[in-house]
């Protein structure tokens, strides 16, 4: 509470020391004001109208129609001109492009009429921004160059190098960096003949940009320095501030975040004797970024907080959503999705609100970004389908194809490859069209991606050198080192290490360049992967111990913590348990920082290993909690994905359907009761959830490679025990659709009772199918205790409770008092659950279960006994072998579960039991097994 009150009157001391400096600037025209008349007051008005454009734009607009009246009055056509101007930079900053546009057309007539080249050319320049703006970059160039010419015969040297830097601008935009770097390098040549060193200072800022853009870090950074230089020695402030804030964002991209804040710092300091409050805020939104790359996320908020004030203060319109936006990174960071959607909801509704309408897809592509965190992917597809619509109305090629890509990634996410594929191919086009190599590349580079988790390593390694080409022919420095690693990865997994290397080294070797610490740091660890698959455990120890000391000054937690688990992994692997334990007790530590479930789940239960061996018992209790804890949070967020992506087809299908229905709307009945309809869509999601789960299961069978034989007999139990019951909900569901409006109040609960027990079968099955793959995949970790047999027999008979009530079946526990076996819980639960679900499927109404037990030296003998239809001689030895794969249908033609038969076995061989069965058909069936005593 205090640390926010504290914050609080910090910002309003701020914000009124900023007041009073806005103030100051233009109290002093004000007064002059008072005192102009005729030219003296329309020039007046003009400079007053300037001054207010970067704080009252309003107040600034109203003051350029009065100049405008003035030069009427005054008979001054060339201010009328310049009164044409102010009010498209009004518009502009509005973002009103089309009235922009109208203004600066005038007041080009005007100043061509006047004969006044140099001004007319400005206004040629001026409709070059506005197109530009609206991503028309023909137009633009071609107005740029208009006012190139005009600047050349009029002989304005300096106006003709910022005419080839405004045409480099739009050609760096479009990733035609050659191009753009001609430009440039001949706007710097000439600049340097002009003598003028603020010029030149803007061609060494252009020039640079373009350096630092291809990852020429190195080049870039010595061409700010220079430029820097020059602004010291001009009496522009506001210019050297953002010389020092060119240096700042290019050191914190660098990962140097001390030198950076430095820079903005300085910045900062500048603007706020001498720059306006846009400028303040500007910095103030620096210093965050800085923070915010650091992981120092209070901070980081502070100081967007401070420039979003300013911003307000002044409605600066632009600008106030981009702060929303950072606050809202924030949040992201801190997986508060919550405030995350506060915040980028409100920056759409102020772009919404100001007819930003070609930054609200920048809001869109945001909120959708956090739905993409949360695994909502049904909503995030809504609203990256709404930026592509607005792409496709606009024509909006770039926008459009960023937008696939996201798409693309939400179908990554989801494992549907196919359609991430399509997408990915579909942005490719568009940027192909565009003639934008960067992206063309950055596509390639998802492609990869694509394949690359799809496991298809050689459609992932053609598409990673593809991007590899388009970079090094455009000379994208950053980018052919990204692509160096990818390849190297794909080499790696491929387990052709010496290939591997070589282009770990050329990413190395280009990153060391660059000097690109966080970069530089990746590939040693990824190196450090290599090697310890080579298992030359001590160079590989050396690689990651360099990429730590790196990443301790430079990256965020999550990648610090990648790093130490790595070391930690290879001491604990020969069993050099004092420096294990150091390094991943501070891995947990940078873990949680990170709040990566992946990364904390693999920590923790190296540390229950490493607990469990050095016999610290309690410490690997806690860890093994911690670690179960994250294990079932990636199992459910894998499973959200699945049933996102059948939800996503359930929306597509059902407006499908919608459109059916409104066509042939007199000829369709619809369900109207309530009660009818909950039950419904609860079957639906529930139909989705038991296919998200077979997904699942059978992608896990997939990635072990386990015998065809195996995934065969998985299908088949799928097939008989899993089609029987999703058909009975399937018409059950018809039943209700195709009988009257209402039910009867019997029919209801009969209807009811079908559903809810058809649904307890399927969520049986689906409990077997994940324990079977857990244990095909070693998942299951069998901790054998003592268990009181009969408690835990009771805590069974709770379960099918409900089930045998519909029966009038009595269940009977006949385990005596202090009945104890040694075997895991867990499991032996499972055991009896599933052998208790078979005896009541095959028993007839108003029968008995019974569970006894019969116990000698060594063993206790437990046995599960029902009156129903019993098992011939023949189906009992396939039963035990494990070739019967038919289910039987039960007394009420329940489905049958050949694997839950098939689990117990293993389960019950797995707590060094047996199992066995004593049957006589259409009389009784007792399944045995036996089980260590305590």
């Amino acid at each position: 509470m205090n640390k926010t009150i504290f914050s609080l009157i910090l910002l309003c001391s701020f914000l009124y020391s900023v007041k009073l400096t806005s103030r100051t600037n233009t109290d002093s025209i004000e007064i002059q004001l008072n005192h102009a008349i005729g030219k003296e007051r329309t020039t007046t008005l003009l400079e007053l109208a300037e001054a207010y454009l970067d704080t009252d734009l309003n107040k600034s607009f109203d003051l350029a129609n009065e100049a405008f009246s003035a030069a009427i009055r005054s008979n001054t056509p060339e201010y009328k001109g310049d009164a044409m101007l102010l009010k498209s930079k009004v518009e502009y900053r509005r973002n009103n492009y089309s009235k922009a546009g109208a203004n600066a057309k005038e007041a080009f007539k005007i100043f061509t009429k006047e004969k006044n080249k140099a001004k007319a050319g400005i206004a040629l320049q001026m409709q070059g921004h506005i197109a530009w703006k609206e991503a028309n970059y023909s137009n633009a160039i071609k107005y740029y160059s208009k006012a190139k010419n005009i600047f050349s015969r009029s002989g304005d040297k300096s106006l003709q190098i910022r005419a080839d830097i405004n045409i480099g601008n739009i050609y760096n935009e479009q990733g035609k960096n050659e191009e753009a770097l001609k430009l440039y390098i001949n706007a710097n040549n000439e600049a340097g003949k002009t003598k003028d060193i603020t010029l030149q200072a803007d061609a060494l800022n252009a020039l640079a940009g373009i350096y630092w853009k291809i990852g020429q870090f190195n080049e870039a950074m010595n061409l700010y320095e220079k430029s820097l230089n020059f602004r010291k020695q001009c009496s522009d402030p506001v210019k050297l501030a953002s010389a020092h804030s060119n240096l700042g964002i290019l050191l914190m991209d660098k990962g140097n975040y001390t030198e950076a804040l430095q820079h903005h710092t300085q910045a900062y300091s500048i603007n706020k004797e001498n720059g306006t409050q846009s400028d303040i805020a500007y910095s103030l939104n620096n210093i965050g970024n800085v923070y915010w790359r650091m992981g120092q996320y209070d901070m980081s908020l502070q100081y967007y907080e401070m420039s979003l004030a300013i911003r307000k203060n002044i409605n600066d319109i632009n600008n106030i959503a981009k702060s929303l936006d950072n606050i809202g990174l924030v949040y992201k960071s801190q997986n508060n999705y919550t405030k995350a959607l506060e915040y980028f909801t409100l920056a759409l509704e102020w772009r919404e609100h100001n007819n930003q309408e070609k930054l609200i897809p920048n809001s869109l592509s945001n909120i959708a970004s956090v739905y993409l965190k949360l695994a909502k992917y049904d909503n995030a597809l809504d609203y990256y389908m709404q930026t592509l619509d607005i792409a496709e109305k606009n024509n909006n090629k770039l926008l459009s194809a960023k937008t696939l890509n996201n798409i693309g990634t939400i179908y990554l996410n989801l494992l549907n490859y196919e359609a991430a594929i399509e997408n990915h191919k579909k942005a490719l086009l568009q940027y192909i069209e565009l003639e934008n190599r960067i992206q063309i590349a950055v596509t390639h580079n998802y492609l990869g991606n694509v394949y690359w988790h799809s496991g298809n390593l050689s459609e992932a390694l053609e598409n990673y050198l593809t991007a590899l080409r388009e970079r090094e022919e455009i000379g994208n420095k950053k980018g052919v080192a990204a692509s160096y690693n990818n390849v190297a990865l794909i080499y790696r997994d491929m387990n052709k290490y010496d290939q591997s290397i070589q282009f770990y080294q050329k990413a190395l070797s280009l990153y060391s360049e660059m000097n690109d610490q966080p970069g530089y740091a990746m590939v040693l660890n990824n190196m450090g992967d290599v090697y310890t698959k080579f298992n030359k455990t001590s160079i590989a120890l050396d690689y990651y111990k360099k990429s730590l000391s790196i990443r301790k000054e430079t990256t965020l937690p999550r990648d610090i913590a990648i790093t130490l688990l790595n070391i930690g992994q290879l001491y604990l692997n020969n069993k050099n348990y004092p420096n294990a334990k150091k390094h991943l007790e501070e891995a947990k530590v940078f873990a949680l920082k990170s709040s990566d479930p992946e990364l904390i789940k693999n920590v923790t239960y190296d540390l229950y290993t490493l607990y469990y061996g050095l016999k610290t018992h309690a410490l690997a209790l806690d860890n093994y909690k911690m670690y179960e804890q994250y294990e079932d949070s990636i199992i459910n967020r894998d499973n959200i994905k699945r049933l996102a992506e059948l939800q996503i087809r359930y929306k597509l299908s059902r407006k499908e359907f919608e459109i059916q229905k409104l066509k042939n709307e007199n000829s369709i009945k619809i369900v109207k009761i309530k009660s009818q309809r909950t039950i419904l869509i609860i079957m639906a999601v529930f139909s989705l959830f038991t296919l998200t789960m077979i997904i699942y299961i059978l992608k896990m069978y997939r990635q072990k490679n386990r015998a065809v034989s195996i995934q065969n007999n998985l299908f088949s139990i799928i097939g008989h025990d899993l089609l029987i019951p999703l058909s009975s909900i399937s018409n059950l569901s018809a039943s209700v659709i195709n009988k009257s409006i209402t039910l009867s109040n019997l029919e209801e609960k009969s209807f009811k009772i079908q559903t809810y027990e058809t649904i307890e079968s399927v969520v049986m099955l689906l409990n077997n199918l994940l324990q079977w793959a857990k244990r095909i995949n070693g998942n299951i970790l069998n901790k054998k205790e003592n268990i009181d047999l009969r408690e835990i027999v009771d805590d069974c008979f709770k379960l099918i409770s409900i089930q045998t009530a519909s029966k009038n079946i009595i269940l009977k526990n006949d385990i005596s008092d202090n009945t104890n076996i040694y075997a895991d819980p867990n499991t032996i639960n499972l055991v009896l659950r599933n052998l208790l679900s078979n005896a009541l499927k095959y028993s007839y109404e108003n029968g008995t279960i019974r569970v006894f037990s019969q116990e000698n030296e060594s063993t206790v003998t437990i046995g599960i006994e029902d009156n129903g239809i019993g098992i011939s001689k023949e189906k009992i030895d396939t039963l035990l072998n494990g070739t019967n794969n038919n289910s039987l249908q039960g007394t009420n033609k329940e489905s049958g579960n050949a694997l839950g038969l098939k689990l117990c076995r293993e389960f019950i061989l797995l707590n060094n039991g047996k199992m066995w069965i004593d049957s006589v058909e259409n009389k009784q069936t007792i399944f045995y097994f036996s089980l260590p005593k305590t």
